[in-house]
């Protein structure tokens, strides 16, 4: 058995107990669901209303958005934002998710490719085919929080950051997520889309590793046949 203390020999490490997010991985639209379903669920139950509860007025307010799957009965629209429709704003106050701009970044030469072999838990040196490379992947999504009043839209507002703020840690585990945050919480401002709504925008940061492995099966860029002629 090789000697577990050997650095030379890259190591490959166990994965914890699976959740479904290692089957789709963090897909945009998976995360679009993912932080959707989270507000759903926070406003699903009056009892989760406690994070605006400093004064009075503003718990009874925020018991009043239940979120139901119902949409002909729910107290607040929960969507993501291509789901958005003006009519539903028009009778109820709104939280819409929306992906923002997704960055990438290398953090090695060829993206840390490896070749070779790697070490197992058990400190057993493997074979393996291809090549192995990763990337780090920084992403944002928005989530807009839509009332009738600037007054509203700010319940509303701070009612997601509190609820993400304090729950980032268990997400980003249940994500596998590298890094997870409310990294703003812009100022309320007039809807674009209706002038007589206002929207509060919270902004969710995260990181995540994307891998792959490459394994040559059919080498058709040496067949290529480039033909510079003009025509």
């Amino acid at each position: 058995m090789a000697d577990p203390a050997d650095p030379t020999t890259p190591v490959a490490v166990d994965l914890d107990p699976v959740t479904s997010l290692c089957t789709s991985q963090c897909l945009a639209n998976v995360m679009t669901g993912m932080f959707t379903r989270a507000c759903q669920e926070h406003f699903s139950d009056p009892s989760n209303m406690a994070f605006n509860s400093y004064t009075e007025e503003g718990k009874e307010m925020l018991e009043d958005y239940i979120w139901t799957p119902d949409n002909t009965t729910t107290k607040i629209q929960i969507q993501p934002v291509w789901m958005y429709n003006s009519q539903d704003i028009q009778r109820r106050p709104a939280i819409y998710v929306k992906r923002s701009k997704w960055h990438t970044s290398r953090l090695a030469i060829n993206d840390g490719m490896t070749v070779g072999a790697v070490r197992n838990a058990a400190g057993e040196v493997e074979r393996v085919e291809g090549e192995y490379h990763v990337r780090q992947v920084d992403g944002a999504h928005i989530v807009h929080c839509v009332g009738r009043s600037g007054a509203e839209a700010e319940l509303l507002g701070q009612e997601v950051l509190e609820y993400f703020m304090s729950f980032a840690p268990v997400l980003r585990q249940e994500m596998k997520l590298h890094y997870l945050e409310v990294s703003d919480v812009d100022e309320v401002k007039i809807l674009d889309e209706d002038v007589e709504r206002f929207v509060t925008p919270v902004i969710l940061t995260y990181t995540f590793m994307r891998s792959w492995r490459l394994e040559q099966q059919a080498p058709w860029l040496k067949a290529l046949a480039i033909d510079l002629a003009a025509k």
